[in-house]
């Protein structure tokens, strides 16, 4: 089948390196009006050479001064926004033609919408683009989760290009259901295990929220919580993806009259349990659960899961008022 037209031009024309740059999370600090400098981001740059990386916004091109990159590119020291994501990702330049037009869409002119700038936070959007051919893979199953559960949460194996190429890939969905990010895990025990695009916040949203109806949910540190509680057919579980909740996720929980914190039983997830409820009491939630775990959701079978929401809420959990915030120093001592 022949391959897809790409329109080099309009991507080159249409993409600023501003723009690129920002989605990589690479912060440069302005010479003047025309141009940028600061250190280099390439897999090419070998050398302890400063600062060698250079962008002019006028002309939409970068350049590296350094001799690895010029050596790695055969004597040139730079180009467009396509040689920038090619050279990045490790890709052929019309792979990286797609790429951008996965990020950033149909090309439009760039005098359509000012570029944002380098550092500054923004709301994270909706991605133009799935990734194809995601998979069951056997590392899902060697920690013990279906095809079913799987399917169902879009988690699986991406064997495509790109930064999430050979990872176990985790869809994030804001509140409205639009896609706004990947995460990965490494299926070897290499270095980064886990991957979220540059650009991405994370602490603007909360894992599988958009799934969850009614009026209680269940809080975990990982994307592993909640697979570990769909595969028990607890639909309510929503993650943080990490220890320490923003003050953004707790806004997004106060719309829930119980919510079931069920942290890692680690000293990080004692210390985020802790600290989350301090930000719940000032919310008024009408009821925090707290269910104090040995290790991890994903540690426990379905039965044992069940089991454990099931206990006797006085045996585990309260009800959180505001002179309740005294009974955190059980989990201190606990």
């Amino acid at each position: 089948m022949p391959k897809a037209w790409v329109d080099f031009k309009a991507i080159k024309s249409s993409v600023s390196m501003i723009k690129v740059l920002s989605r990589y999370g690479v912060e440069l600090r302005t010479v003047n009006r025309a141009y940028l400098r600061g250190n280099c981001c390439l897999p090419s740059h070998q050398s302890d050479t400063k600062n060698s990386f250079g962008v002019n916004t006028d002309k939409n091109i970068w350049s590296c001064q350094s001799d690895s990159c010029a050596e790695s590119r055969k004597g040139e020291k730079g180009g467009n926004v396509l040689d920038f994501v090619a050279w990045k990702e490790g890709v052929t330049i019309r792979e990286a033609a797609v790429l951008l037009s996965e990020w950033f869409g149909r090309p439009t002119s760039t005098s359509d919408v000012p570029p944002p700038k380098l550092g500054e936070q923004t709301t994270n959007r909706p991605l133009a683009f799935e990734l194809k051919g995601v998979q069951y893979h056997e590392y899902l199953a060697s920690r013990g989760f279906d095809e079913e559960e799987c399917q169902y949460l879009g988690v699986g194996f991406f064997p495509g290009k790109g930064t999430m190429q050979n990872r176990i890939v985790f869809p994030i969905h804001n509140t409205e259901g639009q896609l706004v990010a990947y995460a990965g895990r490494t299926v070897l025990e290499a270095e980064p295990r886990w991957m979220f695009p540059n650009g991405f916040h994370k602490g603007q949203v909360l894992y599988n929220l958009d799934r969850v109806e009614g009026s209680s949910v269940i809080v975990v540190e990982s994307f592993w919580g909640v697979l570990a509680c769909a595969r028990a057919g607890i639909l309510n579980c929503v993650a943080l993806m990490g220890s320490t909740a923003t003050e953004e996720q707790v806004s997004l929980l106060s719309r829930f009259e119980t919510i079931t914190l069920m942290l890692d039983g680690d000293q990080a997830g004692r210390k985020g349990t802790t600290e989350l409820l301090t930000k719940l009491a000032k919310r008024n939630i009408p009821a925090v659960e707290i269910v104090l775990l040995k290790g991890q959701p994903d540690d426990l079978t379905p039965d044992e899961l069940h089991e454990t929401l099931g206990v006797p809420i006085h045996e585990l959990a309260y009800s959180l008022t505001p002179l309740g915030i005294s009974q955190l120093e059980v989990l201190k001592s606990a």
